[in-house]
């Protein structure tokens, strides 16, 4: 009859899911790189190098910020 018909059609319930990954697993797998230890330590000297630059220079304190926080972005996305 019909009414086996849709018991058919759907999926039976996996009995043991995998458990979806732990956004903090990446996390800490992230910071055991070497290198992403390394882009931080620059990260922290060139804000302090842009902290430092003259008044009227502000486009290349903008520029090594931003290009300084992609590098940690970058190694970020790249272990995830």
């Amino acid at each position: 009859m019909i009414e086996s018909r849709s018991a058919i059609l759907l999926p039976a319930p996996d009995p043991d899911p995998d458990p979806p990954p732990d956004p903090r697993q990446r996390c800490r797998s992230t910071m055991k790189l070497d290198v992403y230890a390394v882009a931080l330590d620059f990260l922290v000297l060139a804000n302090g190098v842009v902290e430092r630059l003259p008044r009227g220079r502000s486009h290349i304190g903008d520029q090594l910020s931003r290009a300084s926080l992609s590098i940690v972005l970058n190694i970020a996305e790249g272990a995830g």
